[in-house]
């Protein structure tokens, strides 16, 4: 009973910490390249895998002189205890049930060794990136967006993310901008 009890309050502190994503908006202006940059760093949360989990992602928006551009999402995603996997280039970004392919570009995979959390000793983590351009037509729509999903393929198995409402609400506050900060 008290195993079981030591299990539930370690699943609570830790999925209890994963439950309010990282969210942090920062806005710039780059005098070389002549404009104003958005980056938003969110990490949505999964429902559906124990041990993986979007870790340091981090959304991109240039502007300049009103003209609209892309939203570049680069993720990072990270697999505890194992060495092995690879993203898939496919990708799909769901909002408000209507699901638009997307691809992932500027691939990377690496292992590293990180220090267990309640446990004397290394394990393996796979660290998965990659760079998702979400097209102008396709950002143009979160403005109305009140429910939003990816979709990551990792070798053949599907990975799904979520973004909560007030993460929407950031990504629309991001599409909103169009002056140039300065």
């Amino acid at each position: 009973m008290k195993r079981l009890i030591f299990y539930v309050f370690i699943s609570l502190i830790v999925f209890g910490c994963r439950s309010v994503p990282e969210s942090d908006l920062q806005l710039t202006y780059d005098d070389y390249k002549g404009v104003s940059v958005a980056t938003l760093k969110m990490d949505h949360f999964n429902d559906n895998e124990v041990g993986i989990f979007l870790d340091g992602s981090k959304y991109i928006r240039e502007f300049k002189s009103g003209i609209t551009r892309s939203i570049i999402y680069f993720i990072r995603i990270k697999i505890f205890d194992s060495s092995e996997g690879n993203l898939d280039g496919e990708a799909f970004l769901k909002l408000n049930n209507e699901s638009y392919p997307v691809t992932i570009s500027e691939q990377s995979a690496t292992t590293v060794q990180e220090s267990k959390l309640f446990a004397q000793g290394q394990r393996d983590v796979r660290v998965l990136t990659g760079k998702v351009v979400i097209p102008v037509e396709i950002a143009h729509l979160l403005n109305n967006a009140e429910s939003m999903s990816y979709r990551f393929y990792i070798d053949t198995k599907p990975y799904t993310v979520f973004a909560v409402e007030h993460e929407i609400l950031l990504l629309q506050e991001v599409m909103a901008i169009s002056d140039t900060i300065e």
